[in-house]
């Protein structure tokens, strides 16, 4: 994501981003700036994504498993 400007030159009427990306990226400032720099002038960018609560609760969503304003990764295994 963050070399894309390495890899595409034009800019769209449309920029869309789907559930759960934002929190797979460290650097929010910076993905903010390749949007900025691939949408056209008067262009729409759409952004989905969960409310942060979602994110509190443990894999099995029993109980509460992360502080609401956590500032740590959160580690999901598989």
């Amino acid at each position: 994501m963050y070399e894309l400007e390495n890899h595409l030159y034009e800019q769209f009427d449309l920029v869309f981003t789907s559930y759960g990306t934002i929190t797979w990226l460290p650097d929010l400032d910076k993905w903010a700036k390749i949007i900025s720099r691939f949408l056209k002038p008067k262009g729409k960018f759409i952004f989905v994504e969960f409310h942060p609560v979602v994110w509190m609760f443990d894999d099995n969503f029993d109980r509460i498993g992360y502080n609401y304003f956590n500032i740590a990764p959160i580690v999901e295994t598989e």
